[in-house]
């Protein structure tokens, strides 16, 4: 009789010892995942962050690789003036849509995000062009001070999907 009694309590720690291990491994896995997530959700945000900042900064430092290409509508590189002094007749180019479409200014800015720009002085739009944010999961924003026709003004670019 001892002898069964010694088997029931191995079977029970052996029960017991598995069901330790399993739900250990189970919280494991679901830590795991949660990490791996948040380790993904923080390097896209520093790629939007990052493509936010170049997009940023070749449309306001960077006339584009044609003097004149808002006369022709046709730019291999986008850029709206130089050194913080966008000119107006880029600006009006860029925010026209039979001039450049959306899809065709996303593939010149290199993005795979949704993208909105608008510049504007201290109380009205001058011009806005891309989409604003339709049910955005992540959304970022850089403001840049610039001039418009002599005038101080704000270029507000944002990227978002």
């Amino acid at each position: 009789m001892p002898h069964r009694s010694k088997a029931q309590v191995t079977v029970i720690d052996v029960f017991f010892a598995c069901l330790i291990f399993f739900t250990l491994f189970a919280l494991l896995a679901f830590s795991w995942n949660y990490f791996v997530l948040k380790i993904y959700s923080l390097d896209r945000r520093a790629d939007m962050e990052n493509k936010l900042m170049m997009i940023s900064d070749l449309l306001i430092k960077y006339p584009g690789n044609e003097t004149f290409w808002d006369l022709n509508c046709n730019p291999k590189i986008l850029g709206l003036g130089k050194e913080n002094v966008l000119e107006k007749k880029k600006l009006d180019a860029f925010a026209n849509s039979s001039c450049l479409n959306y899809s065709t200014m996303k593939q010149l800015l290199g993005s795979e995000y949704e993208f909105y720009f608008e510049a504007r002085n201290s109380s009205d739009i001058i011009v806005e062009a891309g989409q604003k944010p339709i049910d955005a999961s992540e959304a970022l924003i850089i403001k840049r001070s610039v001039l418009v026709d002599g005038q101080i003004a704000f270029a507000n670019f944002m990227l978002w999907r």
